[in-house]
């Protein structure tokens, strides 16, 4: 009963997925249904340091929606609505798209940049 509860929630968390890197690494996974020497879906950057992490949320560097506010301030844990899914995201994804994103500025030339150590 045990194993069920716990992949009655792994798949609750990748079914209503609120984190872009896991969203990123689903898209990664292999699929049996393409042709064979599919090109995989990367993702871009390199991981953080772990022991010289960077403030902020530490997918910021590879995330593609990523905003200042991502970059100055670790995003806390927040209950996605499920009893063991939760998240740290300042832009969760709601129907597999950012929420809260501003308006983008047609005259911004690109994304906040993002210091790597």
């Amino acid at each position: 009963m045990r194993a069920t509860l716990l992949l009655i929630t792994v798949s609750l968390a990748f079914a209503d997925t609120k984190m872009p890197y896991t969203r990123a690494l689903m898209e990664s996974i292999p699929r049996l249904a393409n042709p064979s020497h599919t090109r995989l879906q990367a993702i871009a950057g390199r991981p953080p340091d772990l022991v010289d992490a960077p403030k902020g949320c530490k997918f910021a560097p590879r995330c593609p929606y990523v905003q200042q506010k991502c970059i100055d301030e670790e995003p806390p844990l927040r209950s996605a609505g499920h009893s063991d899914h939760v998240f740290a995201c300042w832009f969760p994804l709601v129907n597999g798209r950012p929420s809260g994103l501003p308006t983008p500025d047609v005259h911004a030339d690109r994304t906040p940049e993002v210091q790597s150590r």
